[in-house]
């Protein structure tokens, strides 16, 4: 069983990435010929790297499960609240 601020941080760390590679990919819509495409190739890879590293750090543990998902929300939360004052991640 792994540490459940371990869990909580790891989660909080792939919801930064998640969304930071959301703001990366609506930046390069206006530069790309296939929007649609670029936009399914990056929800599916944004997915897969949040599944793959919360099922690694995890495993079957509810209680890991639960802490890994309260991190990756409250950066969401952290991201929508920073967009809301008009802050705009750096990439």
């Amino acid at each position: 069983m792994g540490s459940l601020l371990g869990a909580a941080v790891a989660g909080s760390l792939v919801g930064g990435l998640f969304f930071g590679g959301l703001w990366w990919t609506v930046q390069q819509l206006a530069h790309t010929k296939h929007a649609g495409l670029m936009l399914i190739v990056s929800f599916v890879l944004r997915t897969a790297v949040l599944l793959g590293v919360g099922y690694a750090v995890c495993g079957d543990d509810f209680l890991l499960i639960f802490a890994y998902l309260g991190g990756f929300i409250i950066t969401r939360s952290l991201v929508l609240r920073n967009l809301k004052k008009g802050i705009a991640p750096r990439l």
